[in-house]
């Protein structure tokens, strides 16, 4: 044998008694654990199965259980730690997102109830200002505007059967008066048949304007014959009720009622103009009461 191949021979034969030594040793030890763990498990009950797998598993080195059996390495536990660590990192980082959220829900919603509010008192502050506008031009046009007032009426029978009124109408308001004339007109007075009413209209309303500050007449004429007026009980009564109407230079209707009314001892001339004096509002039955005149029927 040559120097070369002596070196290997001898290489060779150390490795394989350390090979021995070592598996020897590791299979001692193994055998050591197993009958150890037989001796305490005897008296439990089962033992004999369990006896009896160790038995079926006692040709197996311990060194080729440990391969099968793969146990963690350092290195695999610490990726494990550093795994858990970074999912308990990222659950915690999901829960204050979540917190955040539902945070900034709240301010969105705060928010939203803020605009609407504003939006609200920006409505008010709108109307309320529309309202005190309305208010200051109803104000400015009630100062200037047109004001109808019935001063006194003139009464005239004709021979054709009809009553002419001539009523005195002023314009106490700053604007002028447009197209004023007499509405509903109701005449009455003492007839043979009681005291009655004539209310037809001869022909249409005639229109007049009326200045500001001015007074005018209004006339128009209905079907009332004169020649039935009688004395009631040595009275004469005579009444009529009518509306002045006309519009305003605002385009506003004006409508003002008026009462005139007046009662005689003898019969008036009924070829002449019979004045009535104005009582407003009042009605035919107040005014007769009024004047302790019998009431109307």
């Amino acid at each position: 044998m040559s120097d070369s191949n002596r070196g290997y021979f001898i290489v060779a034969t150390v490795a394989a008694l350390f090979a021995v030594l070592t598996f020897g040793s590791a299979e001692s030890r193994c055998q050591r654990d197993q009958h150890a763990y037989q001796t305490r498990t005897a008296k439990q009950p089962g033992s004999n199965e369990i006896t009896q797998f160790r038995s079926a598993r006692r040709w197996t080195p311990c060194l080729v259980e440990r391969a099968i059996a793969n146990p963690e390495t350092a290195e695999t536990t610490e990726h494990d730690e550093r795994d858990l660590a970074a999912q308990e990192g990222a659950a915690l980082w999901a829960f204050w997102i979540a917190v955040i959220s539902f945070f900034q829900l709240g301010l969105s919603g705060f928010g939203l109830w803020a605009i609407l509010r504003t939006l609200k008192q920006g409505r008010e502050t709108i109307q309320a200002a529309r309202d005190s506008v309305a208010e200051t031009r109803r104000i400015g046009e009630a100062q200037v505007r047109a004001y109808l007032t019935g001063i006194s009426v003139e009464v005239g029978f004709t021979s054709k059967g009809l009553v002419v009124l001539r009523v005195h109408v002023r314009n106490s308001g700053q604007s002028p008066a447009r197209c004023v004339y007499l509405g509903e007109v109701e005449v009455s007075f003492d007839t043979d048949k009681g005291f009655e009413r004539f209310t037809e209209r001869d022909g249409e309303p005639i229109y007049i304007d009326i200045g500001a500050g001015s007074e005018e007449r209004v006339v128009d004429q209905f079907v009332a014959e004169g020649d039935k007026w009688v004395a009631d009980k040595g009275k004469f009564y005579l009444s009529v009720n009518t509306t002045i109407k006309g519009r305003d230079v605002f385009g506003c209707d004006i409508v003002e009622e008026e009462r005139f009314f007046d009662g005689f001892t003898e019969r008036p001339d009924i070829k002449g103009w019979i004045t009535l004096k104005r009582y407003g509002r009042i009605g035919n039955d107040e005014l007769l009461e009024e004047a302790n005149q019998p009431r109307l029927v």
